[in-house]
């Protein structure tokens, strides 16, 4: 990557200032938003988590897709459909998105902005980031919420609970307090983990051929020896450092980006 990429304002004030308003990208208006996927056709979905809807942007026009702007659970078509606190989304190759709704769970929004509360299991629905790639029987969906991080591959679901060590500095199989989430494949993902300030690789058990799961840091965290935890420092594995990195992405080429 350039040392260097251009940064512009997609859509929204340019001043900060929230509010609710669809239209021109330049005049609407967002209230945190949280979440963005990108669909095959260049569209924009954004969660816009404290307007409590899934907004679009298209050719530089902003549309609410889903939500009316009330907290609730409601399933339905569009405007029918309420809300919680939609944090994460994700969209697969099918184009079906996926939104992390804290406190509810995970959402699925079809092509018909049809909106739909999934049966993936969770912790009181206090789901943060959500990650989905492929279709069909290929499809992997990934999400962390206040318990751990989960992966829904080949049908089944499987969970790793975040570790009760209060020091998961080292190699180990211990997940801290993962929000962002990545797919890399049907086994693993890329989290990032407030807890202990870092970027991990997480790897589950797939018994009879791996019985335990395992963890790699490939950014930040507390090395032996260091003083310091979070922070901000460039370099390799054994020496960067990040303060509670929250987004990430893995590209197909293989860069990982973090916020």
């Amino acid at each position: 990557l350039h040392d260097a990429l251009p940064i512009w304002s997609i859509a929204g004030s340019p001043k900060g200032v929230a509010g609710f308003a669809d239209g021109p990208a330049a005049s609407a208006l967002f209230d945190r938003p949280v979440g963005v996927a990108v669909g095959t056709d260049g569209t924009m979905y954004v969660a816009d988590s404290l307007n409590h809807r899934i907004r679009t942007i298209k050719n530089g026009v902003v549309r609410t897709l889903a939500g009316n702007g009330t907290v609730g659970k409601a399933d339905g078509r569009g405007s029918a459909a309420s809300f919680i606190l939609p944090k994460g989304i994700a969209i697969d190759a099918a184009g079906v998105l996926y939104v992390a709704d804290f406190g509810l769970g995970i959402r699925t929004i079809d092509g018909n902005a049809n909106v739909a509360t999934s049966r993936y299991p969770t912790t009181y629905g206090q789901v943060y980031a959500v990650a989905a790639r492929g279709r069909g029987p290929q499809l992997i969906v990934e999400y962390t919420d206040n318990e751990g991080i989960h992966i829904i591959s080949r049908g089944v679901h499987r969970g790793l609970p975040v570790g009760t060590a209060r020091a998961p500095y080292s190699e180990n199989n211990v997940v801290g307090d993962a929000f962002g989430i990545a797919v890399v494949d049907a086994d693993s993902a890329l989290i990032t983990d407030l807890w202990t300030h870092a970027v991990r690789y997480v790897n589950f058990a797939d018994p009879p051929f791996r019985i335990a799961p395992f963890t790699r840091t490939l950014a930040g965290a507390k090395r032996d020896g260091a003083l310091v935890i979070g922070g901000y420092r460039d370099g390799g594995t054994d020496d960067s450092l990040m303060k509670s990195p929250y987004g990430i992405a893995y590209t197909a080429s293989g860069h990982i980006l973090v916020a």
